[in-house]
């Protein structure tokens, strides 16, 4: 073959080699005479460490076809070969079309450039519905239509994001990492579906496990290094870790505004004062912020992770508390000053890490050091070649575990400790520095150990308010759970029913909710509210319930049956509003826990609600209410009324003190009438009772009695509602009044027509100075046992018999006066009527003209004529004394 030939057929070979194309997943020692695209994603390996390229250049035209080589750092990759890489036919410039990162103990390039965006999310899931794209380093925490609504998502190998619950970062947060493949999350993490509402997006660095702890880390060949501080710098060749160093530095702005950095280590050496010097509750309360920088977080590293700091508490006790609040936690880290065998190094570390779930940072270590107490080398210290071949010998032991061991991440060896132990002097690499620089570690992160944390659900506070403005009922709750609840139930139960669903509150309400409701007036006696949170797999957790009375309301008297079961005060609302603030008076309170004695109090008293307390005398120790208590209530305008066959007050009577004084009726009654009492003011901080003496059909005498050994400091006001004995009815409810001489109790019976009794009783005399009550106890055969107990501050004494009396009301709805209108002894005409009326009386009579809610309109002394020309068109009550009450119909 001539030479001519021969040159030509060798030159067609290399033009031939020039044009090859996509040589993804492939690995060579050096690229010889090649010119490759690499139009696919997959992985293109050059292993040799000083020639990479020989007369050939890659050209990556995609995203995910990478370039790795395994033996050359970004530094000389970058100073040495990227004029042999094109991305996309253009000349790689790092940080603008491509990326060049830290894989190992080598390098990576990606066709990334700076607008590269590795994070797609999705409203939908299988990675449907609408997306958007999120760039790296920005703080993501106004989703708008995205907020609460992620359901998929894509992260692009070579990244990291940070998923969290709350716009701050704050919540239920966790990291997810891209290290080997692209995370495709076809559904969220039930935790985080549809509760997104902060991201964060960072580079990821395939640092080696290897770094060391103080500046200069490339003497060492280390990938990673930390500095006590905030002002080191990731480079090309080694990825900076961040911290807070203790409590006020570095601040979180500069933290937070810090610059290619993915990792932010906890406080150092909480545990000692010339350090951090950090209290337990302090840590813990500003654990929050570690979270909300949206960096993979490491804990505080204690001098000893058994010592404590100085509230208490070592590491494992702080981790143990982090879990509790849901406070996330990546990785722990710690200080190993240990002069132990290597098998020891390992039981320790495996003990710290499977003790607290999480890969382990060893961000200070060395063979001991000169403060710890060891006992090597004896005396002599300095660097010599046995205390050389020892501290190589141990070192090369040591990293053996720390390769091996899955779950050690990173370690950082410390060298400022003796001559003996040190890695570097007098500018030069000691032996064992020699064989920890030469020393190839793995990748640090090893998805195996990745942490995902748990969420203990906490609870939930159920608040309510009340608004007269436009009566209706706020409940509000404060969700602490990060924005993790699915939906809100809000239930309501009516007395001894059971709860019912009102309504459901869709996953936009979640955080700080309220929901406003009107109270309804055709519901009485207590109501109780509850939200029930959805959790993430579908089951609910309840907040505590909250309740308010409702009064029933049938004309003018408002009544209730209430309960309660502590002697906190409890809201009722009036049905109906009053024009003015009413009398209010609570009845006797049942005696289910008799140990727990005290006396009924109203404060405020509105038209239109009020709140009620039985507040315990001071001699109660105990207010432990094993059951529920009871006791009525009737509310009414002050007033003068009558049924015909009895006759009521009801008044309220200001500056009621501690000696007695004259309450005059506002018309005297024809017999003595039971009055009974409330206090509606609470200007005493003790309970204080009230007496009442010399009951006449004129008035009587009150004051106000303190336990033995206490003291009436103010006035109080006073409340009364007097009744003449006997059965009738006011505002179509059924009353019975009576009175009964007792030194300690007695019997109030009443008949089988009562179908909703409540009953109400007080001393009606004052034989006794001790302050007292009486409650009741329900019979069986339609009676209340009532007892008369007095305070027992001085002990076991000698009750005087006072007389008791008492009022039982049945209010029951549907009630009518049509058998005491059907039994009145007169008769008048016409009926209906319009300007008089005409009776047959022998004589004149009284006659009075009420309103059907009780209100005295027109009296008159009547033998035949009656003018009724003022009243207008309605229904009337016309009454007789002694005879009994009629309707009257007024036409227009």
């Amino acid at each position: 073959m001539n030479v001519f030939l021969r040159k030509f057929l060798v030159s067609s070979l290399i033009l031939l080699s020039f044009i090859a194309v996509d040589a993804a997943n492939r690995t060579v020692s050096t690229l010889s005479n090649e010119d490759i695209t690499l139009t696919e994603s997959g992985e293109f390996h050059i292993t040799s460490s000083t020639t990479p390229f020989l007369n050939s250049s890659i050209n990556i035209t995609h995203e995910d076809a990478w370039v790795f080589f395994d033996n050359i750092k970004p530094s000389k990759v970058i100073r040495d070969h990227i004029s042999n890489i094109k991305i996309n036919g253009a000349a790689l410039i790092n940080g603008s079309n491509a990326r060049v990162a830290i894989y190992a103990h080598g390098t990576v390039v990606m066709a990334h450039g700076v607008d590269y965006k590795p994070l797609t999310v999705y409203t939908s899931e299988q990675l449907e519905g609408e997306s958007m794209q999120l760039e790296i380093q920005t703080y993501h925490n106004d989703l708008k239509s995205f907020d609460k609504n992620i359901e998929s998502f894509v992260l692009k190998r070579g990244y990291m994001a940070t998923f969290a619950s709350n716009r701050d970062g704050s919540g239920y947060s966790r990291v997810f990492i891209a290290d080997e493949t692209d995370l495709v999350f076809n559904t969220m993490p039930s935790i985080l579906d549809n509760a997104v509402s902060f991201i964060r997006v960072f580079k990821h660095q395939w640092v080696s496990k290897k770094g060391k702890a103080g500046w200069d880390p490339n003497i060492l060949d280390g990938t990673t290094y930390y500095d006590w501080n905030i002002d080191g710098n990731s480079s090309n060749d080694v990825e900076y870790a961040a911290i807070r160093q203790n409590g006020g530095w570095p601040s979180w702005d500069a933290i937070n505004n810090k610059q290619d950095i993915t990792h932010l280590l906890g406080f150092n050496e909480p545990d000692r004062p010339d350090q951090s010097d950090m209290t337990m509750a302090t840590m813990i309360a500003q654990w929050p912020a570690f979270m909300k920088s949206g960096l993979r977080v490491g804990s505080p590293a204690w001098s000893s992770e058994y010592n404590s700091v100085r509230d208490g508490g070592n590491l494992f006790d702080f981790i143990d508390q982090c879990d509790d609040l849901n406070y996330r936690v990546d990785f722990v880290a710690l200080h190993c000053y240990w002069v132990k065998s290597p098998q020891q190094w390992y039981n320790d570390l495996k003990y710290v890490h499977d003790r607290t779930g999480r890969p382990l940072w060893i961000t200070e270590w060395n063979n001991g050091a000169n403060w710890t107490t060891e006992n090597w080398p004896a005396g002599n210290r300095a660097y010599n070649d046995a205390n050389a071949l020892k501290q190589l010998n141990d070192i090369k032991g040591i990293l053996e575990v720390l390769d091996t061991a899955s779950f050690i991440e990173r370690y950082f060896i410390f060298d400022w400790v003796e001559d003996c132990r040190a890695m570097e002097l007098n500018g030069g690499l000691t032996k064992a520095g020699e064989y920890y620089a030469a020393n190839k570690s793995d990748i640090a992160y090893n998805s195996r150990n990745e942490v995902i944390p748990s969420w203990k659900f906490k609870e939930i506070n159920l608040e309510y308010t009340y608004s007269y403005v436009n009566n209706s009922i706020t409940l509000s709750w404060e969700d602490s759970n990060g924005g993790l609840s699915k939906a809100y139930v809000i239930e309501q139960k009516i007395g001894d029913g059971e709860f019912e669903e009102l309504a459901t509150l869709d996953l936009s309400s979640r955080g700080f909710s309220k929901y406003m409701l009107t109270p309804s007036t055709s519901i009485a006696g207590q109501v109780q509210y509850r939200v029930k949170a959805q959790l993430e797999n579908g089951s609910f957790k309840e907040t505590n319930t909250v309740s308010f009375y409702l009064t029933s309301k049938e004309n003018f008297m408002e009544v209730a049956s209430l309960n309660y079961s502590d002697d906190n005060y409890n809201v009722c609302l009036f049905s109906g509003e009053f024009e003015s603030s009413p009398v209010a008076i609570m009845g006797a309170t049942s005696n289910n826990n008799s140990s727990v004695n005290g006396v009924p109090r109203i404060y405020p008293l509105l038209p239109y609600y009020f709140e009620f307390s039985v507040q315990s005398f001071d001699y109660v120790n105990d207010n432990n209410f094993l059951k529920e208590e009871e006791i009525g209530l009737i509310a009414l305008p002050e007033g003068v009324y009558s049924d015909g066959a009895m006759e009521f007050q009801a008044k309220k009577i200001r500056g009621v003190k501690n000696y007695w004084v004259d309450v005059i009726f506002e018309e005297p009654f024809s017999s003595v009438p039971v009055v009974m009492a409330t206090q509606y003011s609470k200007k005493n901080a003790n309970s204080v009772s009230i007496a009442i003496r010399n009951v006449s059909t004129t008035g009587f005498q009150m004051k106000l009695k303190a336990e033995v050994g206490g003291s009436v400091s103010s006035s109080e006001n006073v409340s009364y509602f007097a009744a003449t004995q006997g059965t009738g009815m006011i505002d179509n409810k059924r009353v019975k009044v009576g009175k009964i001489p007792a030194a300690v109790g007695g019997i109030a019976r009443y008949d089988e027509t009562y179908t909703k009794p409540i009953i109400f009783a007080g001393l009606q005399t004052s034989n006794d100075e001790l302050a007292s009550v009486v409650r009741v106890s329900a019979k069986p055969d339609r009676a209340y046992y009532l007892l008369y107990k007095k305070e027992a501050t001085a002990g076991s004494t000698t009750i005087a018999e006072d007389e008791l009396g008492y009022m039982i009301f049945d209010i029951a709805s549907g009630q009518t006066a049509a058998e005491l209108v059907r039994k009145a002894q007169f008769e008048f005409f016409p009926n209906p009527a319009k300007n008089h009326l005409n009776f047959n009386f022998e004589e004149n009579t009284k006659v009075e003209i009420v309103s059907m809610t009780g209100q005295k309109l027109l009296v008159g002394e009547v033998k035949n004529e009656f003018d009724i020309s003022e009243l207008s068109a309605g229904n009337y009550l016309v009454k007789v004394a002694g005879k009994g009450v009629r309707k009257l119909v007024v036409m227009p």
